[in-house]
């Protein structure tokens, strides 16, 4: 397995050196196991990224290219999900793809609105800053907003004024994501 992985961190590594070589703007997806990156790439790049509810559904890095509104390409990329007091011995499995995280130039934090946001995004900051991502800017974007009463929707907005609020299922804040992340 790890000949496995260390074959498999030299194809990432010359793929990632071929992206990073094209100048192009970097996004990553980081976030909680099923917060829905996936299905937010899904929807930014019309893409066909595997998106389940199960842990570690993507165990794998996928990047594909996304044209702003003023016509600029970036590439987006989707990573593995995290959770709460990620081993060691996992961090460094999955280190190739979390090497995506480390080389964007902005992440988006996808957080799940749900009751267990605040240990979740608390958990990936956790990781953000073991793997040496605290410094990259990073915007964070509040999922699965549709599943949300009125209420709860004001109080998230609130509470974090500088966040994005979307639903990756409907489409609903993603036009404001874009925007910001054009802006970035």
């Amino acid at each position: 397995i790890k000949r496995e992985l260390a074959h498999l961190a030299d194809v990432r590594s010359l793929q990632r050196e071929e992206r990073y070589s094209s100048g192009m703007f970097r996004v990553a997806l980081a976030g909680y196991t099923n917060a829905g990156k996936s299905s937010l790439i899904n929807r930014l790049c019309d893409a066909d990224v595997l998106s389940y509810d199960k842990l570690f559904a993507t165990l794998d890095s996928t990047t594909r290219k996304f044209e702003l509104p003023e016509g600029r390409e970036i590439t987006v990329t989707d990573t593995v999900g995290f959770i709460q007091k990620l081993p060691t011995t996992l961090v460094e499995a999955f280190k190739s793809t979390l090497d995506e995280i480390t080389g964007a130039h902005l992440i988006l934090h996808v957080i799940a609105s749900s009751s267990e946001r605040e240990g979740q995004r608390n958990a990936v900051d956790e990781t953000l800053e073991q793997i040496g991502a605290q410094s990259i800017p990073r915007i964070e974007v509040f999922n699965k907003c549709d599943l949300l009463s009125e209420e709860d929707a004001s109080a998230l907005k609130s509470r974090y004024p500088q966040a994005i609020a979307i639903s990756a299922a409907t489409g609903e804040g993603v036009e404001e994501l874009v925007k910001r992340i054009a802006q970035a």
